[in-house]
């Protein structure tokens, strides 16, 4: 039997495919991450219990990946091109 999913885990699922695509996607999941920076502490755990973060972190960390492959890749091609010239 699956797991029924936390109504944290539906909200940050919506969100993380709400900004998916967006130019802007990981500044603005940055942005999320860092909404309860210099609440009080009741207030960033409120602010907090709203996305898992962990979700939204890995999020991040895939689009760093993926970033990084495709730099790599480009890096790759062009020393090629480089060496064939």
């Amino acid at each position: 039997m699956a797991k029924q999913k936390t109504r944290k885990t539906q909200r940050t699922e919506t969100l993380l495919e709400g900004f998916r695509g967006n130019p802007d996607e990981f500044v603005m999941l940055k942005g999320v991450l860092c909404m309860a920076l210099g609440l009080d502490y009741a207030d960033e755990q409120k602010a907090r219990s709203l996305f898992d973060t962990k979700m939204i972190a890995a999020r991040m960390d895939a689009m760093n990946a993926a970033a990084i492959k495709e730099a790599k890749e480009l890096l790759a091609r062009a020393n090629s091109a480089t060496v064939q010239a």
